[in-house]
């Protein structure tokens, strides 16, 4: 038996989809429905559906419904039916064309952890590039300064994708920024400032007089001074 139709297909037997123009990462449901006007095939009836020349699901079955719980767009295609009896009477369906529509990438963020671009040197930065909606697969791309110099690309089926620097130094105290594409149009974020901070050293204490002898009353001076470390710094 022939895997696609071999002969005119039948007006008594129709192939509909729900919904008609599905959205990728959704579901859709397909019915093979014989016409109430045709003359009725013998029971029982078993029902076959294909993609292409594909077949879909476990192979044919007595429902006349198939459901697909996601499809993508490469599920885009020509799509039809066939309808049998024990008596291998075949009847073909007309073929439809469906095409699995796409929802393009939008309103693209970029978010720090630890919050607030603030991450102590020597520490892990990530950073989480968010999505609002888009399907299928999204390609991230994080970058690093006002030109643009690219960290790193990663292509994911999700709406969030993360980039670290395990251990950060004062080099990498920059605006970044982020985009993500699904084949669509790429979506920019916004800049995000991060500053790296220098842990405080051991500050050193020292004490000016006017003389090199101190009596009591006399006025003295004590200065507490930090090597290093990021500003602003409370002695």
């Amino acid at each position: 038996m022939c895997a696609a139709p071999c002969e005119p297909a039948s007006e008594a037997l129709l192939l509909t989809a729900r919904p008609s123009r599905p959205k990728e990462g959704g579901s859709m449901t397909l019915t093979c429905e014989m016409q109430p006007t045709s003359q009725k095939l013998d029971a029982p009836v078993q029902f076959c559906f294909f993609r292409e020349s594909q077949a879909l699901g476990q192979g044919c079955s007595h429902s006349p419904e198939l459901q697909l719980p996601t499809v993508w767009r490469k599920d885009s295609g020509s799509y039809w039916c066939k309808a049998k009896t024990l008596a291998i009477r075949v009847t073909w369906s007309p073929r439809i064309q469906i095409q699995v529509q796409g929802v393009p990438v939008w309103n693209v963020s970029l978010e720090t952890q630890p919050p607030g671009g603030q991450v102590q040197k020597g520490k892990k930065l990530v950073l989480i590039c968010l999505a609002t909606q888009g399907t299928g697969n999204i390609t991230f791309s994080w970058y690093k300064g006002a030109l643009g110099l690219i960290l790193e690309t990663k292509t994911q089926r999700s709406l969030t994708a993360k980039f670290e620097i395990p251990a950060v130094t004062d080099s990498d105290t920059e605006n970044y920024f982020c985009t993500a594409d699904n084949g669509y149009h790429p979506s920019i974020s916004e800049m995000v400032s991060v500053t790296v901070r220098s842990p405080v050293s051991h500050p050193v204490l020292t004490l000016r007089a006017p003389e090199a002898q101190t009596f009591p009353g006399d006025v003295v001076e004590l200065r507490c001074e930090a090597q290093r470390g990021s500003p602003p710094i409370r002695y």
